[in-house]
């Protein structure tokens, strides 16, 4: 099952299929999409040509890897952190929204492999990208509703800064994902962090 098709990310829709990689996709083409997805400032003279690697071509790369990640634990365990980079370095709002919707599914899939990562996913929801800080929102509030990654106390802080979103759409949202989905899961979250809540919205840093 996916979580990403819900989120209205552009560009990226899980495809079911075999939990093995095709034997004609040869060792050589796993390279080349490997290397171009972990390369974020690089240039294309790098495949033989000057200038920066075009958004689109990055993003088309990233999805193909991604989609075979997810029918190949050993390919996901071991490029995961190649998501992660590019999620921290990008300057594009459609690659980082994009791979927030790779690894939502990843989770789903490998949970042991992610988790590790989430607090990555969870810096996104203050991103300067609307689409980026909506898509993290709502790919997070699947996730922790259905169990698939655990509360924390940077999690419910990052939840807590977004419903002070100035965008109006993400804050209601952050706001409906606490109130509606999240609470009534776990009743006591305000009450066990209300200082640190107070501290995290009145913007203290002491």
């Amino acid at each position: 099952r996916s979580l990403s098709g819900s989120s209205g990310t552009p560009g990226w829709t899980r495809t079911p299929g075999p939990r093995t990689i095709d034997p004609d996709l040869s060792q050589y083409s796993l390279l080349s999409l490997s290397q171009m997805s972990q390369v974020s400032c690089a240039t294309a003279r790098d495949f033989g040509e000057g200038g920066p690697i075009p958004a689109p071509l990055m993003s088309a790369a990233l999805l193909t890897f991604g989609r075979l990640c997810l029918v190949s634990e050993q390919l996901a365990k071991k490029y995961i952190a190649v998501f992660v980079n590019q999620l921290r370095k990008s300057s594009h709002e459609i690659i980082k929204a994009n791979i927030l919707a790779i690894l939502a599914d990843l989770c789903v899939e490998y949970s042991g492999s992610v988790d590790k990562f989430v607090p990555v996913m969870s810096w996104c929801m203050g991103d300067k990208s609307v689409l980026v800080r909506h898509t993290a929102i709502v790919l997070l509030t699947q996730l922790l509703a259905e169990g698939f990654i655990k509360w924390k106390n940077n999690l419910f802080f990052s939840f807590l800064v977004a419903v002070a979103d100035d965008h109006r759409i993400v804050a209601h949202f952050a706001e409906s994902a606490l109130v509606k989905v999240l609470l009534p899961k776990h009743p006591n979250l305000f009450f066990n962090h209300f200082m640190e809540s107070i501290f995290v919205l009145a913007g203290y840093q002491g």
